[in-house]
């Protein structure tokens, strides 16, 4: 396993984030708890796991990534997603200082600070959610999403025993046939 640490400006609502991304975790392939995300991950060739917790070293808040040893060949593909997913790039000052300006979001920019926009870890991924969730909740898309993993998500041993599967990939997805898809409830 290897550690990183990645900056960012706080204030940080890790606890938002983290309770977003929760309430559409993909059974198998992601993992989040009170204080942690876990996914698998491929990219390109390279599949492994990730967990990210929140830490403070020296006083200066961070998140931690561990990642198994696997993902390093494609570690900047993997950083730019990590950072991308937990929107690291943002700056909270200059954000919270445009939305002060407006009567109605002074008062809950006050009451949230360090919110962040969650990201998404695949563009794939990402899109096939979205289509999911066109005409469902948020729930009955992370559902059918799940049973989809199921079916068409590669299996993966990881040291998480909720983290078995690898997200489905792009062409495995277009192999099968809408029978395959109608069966999910698609």
């Amino acid at each position: 396993v290897s550690t990183l640490r990645l900056d960012y400006r706080p204030p940080y609502d890790f606890a938002g984030l983290l309770a977003f991304l929760r309430n559409r975790a993909l059974a198998d392939v992601e993992r989040v708890t009170d204080d942690a995300y876990a996914r698998t991950v491929r990219l390109g060739d390279r599949t492994g796991w990730i967990r990210v917790t929140q830490t403070k070293e020296k006083d200066k808040p961070q998140l931690r990534l561990e990642l198994s040893h696997s993902l390093l060949p494609a570690l900047p593909a993997l950083l730019r997603r990590v950072r991308d997913l937990f929107d690291l790039a943002a700056r909270p000052d200059v954000i919270a200082a445009q939305l002060r300006r407006d009567p109605i979001l002074a008062p809950l920019v006050k009451a949230n600070p360090g919110l962040r926009v969650p990201g998404a870890f695949s563009g794939f991924e990402m899109g096939l959610r979205a289509i999911l969730g066109q005409q469902v909740t948020v729930k009955a898309a992370t559902t059918i999403a799940g049973r989809l993993v199921a079916t068409l998500g590669e299996r993966i041993a990881t040291p998480f025993p909720a983290l078995t599967r690898l997200s489905p990939t792009p062409a495995r997805v277009a192999r099968a046939t809408v029978d395959d898809l109608a069966a999910h409830g698609i």
